[in-house]
């Protein structure tokens, strides 16, 4: 299944229609769907929802037809994907599309202690908001340099800090 068509039953209990969804493998078959705002997959039993900000990355391997979706919070697990033979490859490119939507404006920085940070102003469905990513550990030597991100993220983009905290 491609295109704007009926929604999997497998993920029935999702707002919105999909843009796209393909047949993913496993036992019992599972689904991806792709909306605007968001990626789930379900098997009719369980159905995960996913917003486009949670992700950092995603990665296709039109080969082995694995999609991996690293997460901003480098503690979970990345999301992978295994196409089924009859789904369609170009579903990845809709995710790639979407995922890369969400990011409004970004800048990358090195922080004193070496280590590499990325700074994004990400659109959800309230609006916009910041998300600092940093590559490592970093150390307290770092705050000031990453608040000076976040700054610059807010100054450029218009977000005010008060409504950015509520």
């Amino acid at each position: 299944m491609f295109g704007r068509r009926k929604q999997p039953d497998a993920v029935a209990g999702v707002r919105g229609r999909p843009l796209a969804a393909a047949e993913l493998e496993g036992d019992p078959p599972r689904w991806l769907a792709v909306y605007e705002d968001k990626l789930a997959t379900g098997d009719g039993q369980a159905v995960f929802e996913y917003a486009w900000h949670e992700f950092e990355g995603a990665a296709w391997d039109g080969a082995t037809r694995i999609l991996r979706l690293s997460f901003v919070d480098s503690s979970r697990t990345p999301l992978v994907l295994v196409w089924s033979e009859g789904a369609r490859d170009a579903i990845a490119l809709i995710v790639r599309e979407r995922l890369e939507g969400s990011i409004v404006y970004q800048e990358h920085v090195i922080l004193p202690s070496g280590t590499r940070a990325r700074g994004l102003v990400r659109r959800d469905g309230d609006g916009l908001f910041t998300q600092v990513i940093i590559a490592g550990q970093s150390l307290a030597s770092d705050r000031p340099e990453i608040a000076r991100l976040e700054a610059s993220l807010r100054d450029v983009t218009g977000i005010d800090l008060d409504d950015a905290l509520g």
